[in-house]
């Protein structure tokens, strides 16, 4: 089976898109106009030896943050969550259960999920004090914001 130049082949080989592509060519290896014209074999060594080089691997970048900082902010966000999911997931339960007759165990459901949401709202208002106390960057306001409107609210339904 022999090869079939396609049409992007003959077009590249009739030099019709050469020009942009040799000038970008030029410009990322170094190459004169001069050289260029003379072909790719004078060339060839040039690239051979930037393709040889050794490159020094990127030194990793020491972390801002303490490691114990980082640990509160995840422990923190990931209260948040399970605050929103337990809190959401008790008021569905609840609404589920409020016009039905034999729903005494999605109402069980509704105030246990309510309960660890509110352990979880008090968990994540504390690690918010520390992760505001001790990060060097702060935290972005929106999320701080959406964060403790979260942790308020089961703790506003529970006195309600």
């Amino acid at each position: 089976m022999a090869y079939d130049p396609g049409p992007e082949d003959s077009i590249f080989r009739a030099g019709f898109i050469d020009a942009s592509i040799s000038r970008g060519w030029r410009v990322a290896f170094g190459v004169s106009l001069a050289e260029s014209s003379k072909g790719p074999e004078s060339c060839r060594g040039r690239m051979q030896s930037l393709a040889k080089k050794k490159r020094r691997p990127p030194r990793p970048v020491a972390p801002a943050e303490s490691r114990a900082v980082e640990t509160a902010t995840v422990a923190w966000m990931l209260s948040v969550t399970t605050t929103l999911v337990c809190g959401s997931s008790a008021a569905i339960a609840w609404a589920l259960a409020r016009g039905q007759q034999g729903a005494d165990r999605l109402l069980l459901l509704a105030r246990y999920l309510h309960f660890s949401s509110v352990v979880t709202a008090a968990v994540s208002l504390v690690l918010l004090a520390v992760v505001l106390k001790y990060r060097q960057q702060a935290p972005p306001p929106s999320i701080v914001a959406v964060a403790a409107i979260v942790a308020v609210l089961p703790i506003l339904a529970a006195f309600l």
